[in-house]
């Protein structure tokens, strides 16, 4: 009985070892992704400062 019970034991700890190992991967890309994102807004917003200033120096000459 105590072998059966050890298996047991063993193939959860597998099972809850997988699952949060596959959390913590999703919860890492997930990061990821919002770095992207987060990097590609602010270049996206230096170049728009950029061509605003560039508009606006033009329209005072």
């Amino acid at each position: 009985m105590l072998p059966l019970l050890l298996a047991m034991v063993a193939i959860a700890l597998a099972l809850v070892s997988t699952f949060l190992a596959a959390l913590v991967a999703k919860l890492v890309l997930l990061a990821l992704a919002l770095v992207f994102v987060l990097a590609c807004g602010v270049t996206l917003g230096i170049l728009w400062a950029r061509v605003r200033k560039e508009a606006a120096r033009q329209s005072q000459e």
